[in-house]
C-alpha cells in the first residue's frame, strides 16, 4: 500500500506531518494525541504497514474479508454536497478492492477528544453566521445530512439534538468517497487511541456518543459498536446528497499506546 499526499510519498513520521499535518498543525501534533500516534500506527517502521486491528476488523466482515488496500490519502478533503463551506476532513482515506469492485474506506482517528460539537451548537453557529453576515448555508446543509442519512424520528430512538455533527459528516464523507470510486461499498472506521495523555472518562463519554448515533442510524437495530466487529450494510435514504448511495459498513478498532488516565 502506498500513502500520499499532494504527490509526495509518505513514509515516515516526518513524512506524514511534513505533508500532511493536523490542521491544528504543531499544537496539534504531541505524543499520546491522535494526529501523531496515528501516523505512527500507519508508518512508524520507516515503511508503510496496516495497523493489524484494522486488518482483523475488515476480515470480520465477510463482505471485506479479501479487502486489499491500495492507495491512501491523509487529511482528505471529501466534499458530500455543492455548498460553500467546510468538506468533510477524513484523516485518511483509502482506495482498496475487495473482490473485483473498489472498495471506499475512511478512517477516522481519536483519542480522548469528542466528535466536535452536538447538532444543536452547530445550528446555533450555522445561525449566528447568517445574522452576521447575512447569508449562509450551514442550517440548510445539517437538514440535508439528517435527511440523507437517518431514518425518520420516532419513539425510542435518540432524536438528532442529542446527536454529534462530526459523526453524520463522517458518514458522509465516506460516502462520497465511495461515489467518487464508483464503489458499491463505504467503510467507515473510528480508530481509537488508549495512551497516557487521554482520560478514561472522556473515552467512555465517547463511547455514548458513538453508540447513540449508531442507534439512530440504524433504526434501533443496532445500538453501538463492539470494538473489533464490522457491522453493515446500513443503507442510508440517501436524498437529497446521494441519488444511489453505496452501502455503508461501520467498525471501531482501539489501538493501547500505554493506559489512560482517570
Amino acid at each position: 500500500m502506498r500513502i500520499t499526499k499532494n504527490g509526495q510519498l509518505i513514509q515516515s513520521v516526518e513524512d506524514w506531518f511534513r505533508y500532511a499535518p493536523p490542521k491544528g498543525g504543531a499544537d496539534q501534533w504531541r505524543d499520546g494525541r491522535s494526529a501523531k500516534e496515528f501516523a505512527r500506527a500507519w508508518v512508524e517502521s520507516g515503511s508503510v504497514s496496516v495497523p493489524d486491528e484494522l486488518v482483523a476488523l475488515l476480515s470480520s466482515h465477510p463482505d471485506t474479508q479479501s479487502a486489499v488496500l491500495e492507495n491512501g490519502e491523509p487529511e482528505a478533503r471529501l466534499a458530500f454536497d455543492r455548498r460553500v463551506g467546510e468538506v468533510r476532513n477524513a484523516d485518511l482515506a483509502v482506495r482498496a478492492v475487495s473482490g473485483s469492485a473498489p472498495l471506499a474506506l475512511t478512517i477516522e482517528a481519536k483519542a480522548d477528544e469528542p466528535f466536535d460539537q452536538l447538532v444543536p451548537d452547530t445550528l446555533a453557529d450555522a445561525l449566528d453566521r447568517i445574522l452576521e453576515r447575512g447569508r449562509g448555508g450551514g442550517i440548510d446543509r445539517v437538514r440535508d445530512l439528517a435527511t440523507s442519512l437517518l431514518p425518520p424520528p420516532r419513539r425510542g430512538l435518540p432524536p438528532l439534538r442529542l446527536l454529534r455533527y462530526q459523526l453524520l459528516t463522517a458518514v458522509a464523507g465516506s460516502l462520497a468517497w465511495a461515489r467518487q470510486l464508483e464503489a458499491p461499498r463505504a467503510v467507515l472506521v473510528i480508530h481509537e487511541f488508549h495512551t497516557s495523555q487521554t482520560s478514561a472518562r472522556k473515552l467512555q463519554g465517547n463511547a455514548l456518543d458513538l453508540d447513540l448515533f449508531v442507534t439512530r442510524l440504524t433504526a434501533g437495530a443496532l445500538r453501538g459498536l463492539a470494538v473489533g466487529s464490522l457491522v453493515g450494510p446500513i443503507r442510508v435514504p440517501g436524498d437529497p446528497l446521494f441519488d444511489k448511495p453505496a452501502d455503508l459498513y461501520l467498525g471501531k478498532i482501539v489501538r493501547r499506546v500505554s493506559p489512560p488516565g482517570p
